[in-house]
Parts: C-alpha cells; structure tokens; sequence
C-alpha cells in the first residue's frame, strides 16, 4: 500500500497503526528524516511522504480513530493534512462509519486558516481532495452524505466558489481543463451537491435552492475568464439541471447557449454535445428554432470532437424524427469527415438491429449522398463510396437504382479494406438476388479487388452464382485465374 518511490521510515505498519492516536500524531510531528538511516539513497521529501502515506493507510482502515481526534492534526503540515483527507476519502469508500460534522469543522478550520491563499503544494492538493470528498459524497444517493450534512457541504463550496483561483484556460480543450482544474471541480461538485438536494426534493417543481439559483443566474451575465468555467459546466450538465429547473433552463435558454458571444457559445454548445448521452425533444426543438444547430452545422470548432458529436446529436434528431432536414444540410456540405461519420454512427448504431422505418431513413441518405457524389472525380467520392459498403448490412431488396448505389461501393470497396464483409452481405442476398449479386461480385473483379478471406466464403458464393448462371461463375473463376489465383479453379474444372 506505499507508493513506489517512497520509503516507509515505519518497520511494522500495522504495528504503527495500533499505537495510541496522540503517540502517532507526536511521532509524526517531531519525525526528523536527517536521522533515519536508510539503505538507499532517499531525500528529505520522500521520506517524509512515506510517513504521510503511511498514517493515510491507518486512516483508511481504521478512520474513527483518528477522525474523532481530528483536532490533533491542527499543527501538522499540509502533507499530513492532505494525506488525513485523503485517508478519510478511502474509508469512506469502504463504508466505514465516520463522524462527518468533524471532518467538515476540520476543513472549514484550515480553509479559514491560510489554506486557500497557500502555495504549499499539498495545501493545493489539500483543497482538491476536499472537492474530491464532497463530489463522491454526493454524487450517488446509495453512497452518499447524510443530507444533515448539506448545510455545511453548500457553506465550504460557496466559500470555495468565493476564494476561487485565478487559474486561465488554456488551449482548445477547455473541457478537459476544467474537469481537472480547482475552479471546475468546485463547480462538478456544486452541481452535484445541488442534484442530490433535488433528489432528496423531488415532490417539489423547483428542486434546488434559491441561492445555488441566483449563483448561476448571476453568472449568465459574466464575460470573463471565470464565465467559461460556468458556461462549461452549464452544457455538460444542462439535461440534469432542467430536472431541477425546468423553467429556468428554457426562459434561459439563449444565455445559456449565447449566440452572439461566439467563445462563450462555443464552450456552452460544445459542453452539451460532448457530455450529452440522451437527445430530449424539447431541448433539440428548442436548439433548432432558436437557430443554434443552424450556427453549429456553419461553425469551425477548434476541438474536432464536438463537430462529431453535433453530427451524431443531428443523427439521433433524424432518427427520433425530430428533424428531417439538418442532416440533409450537412451532406449537401460535402465535408469528408461529416458524412464519414454519419456513415459510421448509424452503421454502429443500427447494423445488428434496426426496424423497417429506420432502413428506409438510412436508404434515403444513402440515395442523398450518391446522388451528391455520383459524378464527381476525385478521392472523396472514393473514399466516401468505400465507407458506403458498410451499409450493405441494411439493404434487403435490390432494386435497380440501388444496385447502381451497391456497384458503386463495390467498385472502391477496398479503400478501406472492406471486401470481406461485403462477401458476407453478398452471400446473404444471393439466394434471392442472384442476377444483382453476380453484377456486384463483378464490378470488384473489374476494378482489380480479388477477396479470398474467408475462401470458404467466396467458394459458396461463387457456388451459388453458378447454380443461378454457370457463364458467370466462370467467367469470376476465370479473372481469379489471370490473377494467379487458383483457389478456385475446381469450380468450373467439369464445366471446361
């Protein structure tokens, strides 16, 4: 249980564990690593870290002896302090009992008490541990504080939120920053505070608290550094607030999501593409009315991810029949990776099972995007066509406008290596379709694409073709054969 690279100054752990709470804590403050004689070569710091680890490992299996003592770790250093939190984090993820009024008169103590202006770097360690208590204390009901505690979680959050660091997002990825920022995870944890008070009110219409209310309702109004940590947490969990306002997020709605402040809009919208994993119709109405996927399908996100999931967000709309024209608009667009990840998305969503209605959507957009594509000459139509050859999974009739549609992939199918499976699709039209099928299989001969895995695959496909047209069948063993090919060859060895 000690971390590599520390060495415990303690022989016996458990043995240390067991002594008395006021002989660990003296032994702790007045341990003096310059006379511990050590077979390797440790500094100063590693020892002492060792120390701290191990007192957070008697925490961890024992937290009420020393949680009920808490006011002795007063005097230690910040690493003692953190590694207490951190201990205590531990037991109550084993559902150890704890008396959590003591362990949040500790916390207020220290942040009263120089621990948010330090720059100690386990005072900042320190601080976020305590965010990392307070969000696991909340986040799940089966897991969680008792709710006598919430008055004193909201007091340390909102004297976090009031003492908050001057910390500057930095690069593109904002949301990452602000997951693992101090400002950001203060506000994960509020948010999650607030949804567990909302569970606990859940008879009521308006499930949080009026100050947590008025706190974000303020920060609409800000544009400044802090406002990109609030319009971030604002996306990410917008689905979760409308169950504990749902007034509040439609009358703000545009505030939330502000156009006409294109970086705060961006890290709002972008927030709730990429946290979003359930498309509500009110809200995608309420986004296509006011114009915000219009804006989105125009704009150049700096983080590519979001431009995928506004493009899945637009694929469930369609599905969902929230919307039949957007994902029409991003195919006229003729962006490479957009229709790509359409073609991706809804093969993934829908290839193992997928009723009748939901075929004839895809066949609508496979007919959009051939149409689009038909005549152009360049490789996007290659590479798009190639991707197409993933959606054989989803035809079960070939017409004769289709089969020009599955030609077509046929022709460029091994763009993307996909020959073997459209075998599998072939061998599994081909009792019905035999004519259509024998057309396909050809055009990928014609352009230079011979599959032979699985061979026993291709044999029973070129069985069946012959047993429809024997011509045809020796005409493919035959192209397999100029090839170099001989796999084949037994096929038509009695038809020669």
């Amino acid at each position: 249980d000690i971390k590599v690279g520390y060495e415990s100054p303690i022989e016996d752990i458990n043995d240390f564990c067991k002594k008395d709470i006021n002989e660990i804590v003296y032994y702790i403050k007045y341990f003096n690593p310059l006379k511990y004689k050590s077979s390797k070569i440790w500094g100063k710091e590693e020892l002492i870290e060792g120390l701290a680890d191990n007192l957070s490992y008697c925490i961890e299996r024992n937290p009420s002896k020393f949680v009920d003592n808490i006011e002795l770790f007063y005097e230690l250093d910040y690493i003692h302090k953190y590694y207490l939190i951190y201990g205590v984090l531990k037991a109550f993820e084993k559902n150890y009992k704890i008396d959590w009024n003591k362990v949040f008169n500790f916390i207020y103590n220290e942040l009263n008490n120089g621990l948010l202006i330090s720059d100690n770097k386990y005072a900042k360690l320190l601080k976020s541990e305590i965010v990392t208590l307070i969000e696991k204390g909340t986040k799940n009901d089966n897991k969680a504080f008792d709710k006598s505690l919430l008055p004193q979680i909201k007091k340390v959050l909102f004297y976090l939120i009031e003492n908050r660091d001057n910390e500057k997002i930095d690069g593109n990825d904002w949301n990452f920053f602000v997951l693992n920022s101090f400002n950001g995870k203060v506000l994960h944890a509020l948010i999650n505070y607030a949804l567990r008070y909302g569970r606990l009110h859940s008879n009521q219409k308006i499930k949080w608290e009026d100050d947590i209310k008025d706190f974000f309702t303020q920060q609409l109004e800000g544009n400044n550094e802090y406002s990109k940590y609030i319009f971030t947490i604002l996306g990410e969990y917008l689905n979760n607030i409308i169950f504990l306002d749902k007034e509040w997020i439609f009358s703000n709605f545009n505030k939330i999501f502000p156009k006409n402040n294109k970086n705060l809009w961006e890290v709002s919208i972008g927030s709730y593409f990429l946290y979003t994993n359930r498309v509500y119709k009110e809200i995608y109405e309420k986004m296509q009315n006011d114009s915000h996927l219009q804006q989105a399908l125009n704009y150049n996100f700096k983080n590519e991810m979001i431009r995928e999931r506004f493009v899945q967000y637009i694929c469930v709309g369609y599905f969902a029949e929230f919307d039949d024209k957007t994902i029409f608009n991003i195919i006229e667009r003729k962006d490479l990776k957009d229709i790509k990840e359409i073609i991706s998305f809804v093969w993934l969503t829908y290839k193992d099972s997928f009723k009748k209605e939901q075929k004839e959507k895809i066949i609508k957009l496979w007919e959009k995007i051939y149409f689009i594509y038909k005549e152009m000459n360049d490789e996007n139509k290659e590479e798009i066509f190639s991707e197409l050859s993933k959606w054989f999974v989803f035809i079960e009739q070939i017409n004769n406008k289709h089969l020009e549609m599955l030609k077509i992939s046929a022709k460029y199918v091994e763009r993307n290596y996909n020959s073997y499976f459209i075998v599998e699709q072939l061998i599994r039209l081909v009792e019905k379709y035999p004519k259509e099928v024998s057309e396909i299989f050809l055009e990928m001969l014609d352009n230079d694409i011979f599959p032979t895995y699985k061979e026993e695959n291709i044999r029973f496909l070129i069985e069946k073709i012959k047993e429809y047209d024997s011509s045809i069948a020796i005409k493919i063993v035959n192209l397999y054969i100029s090839k170099g090919i001989y796999l084949f060859k037994d096929l038509i060895k009695k038809d020669n």
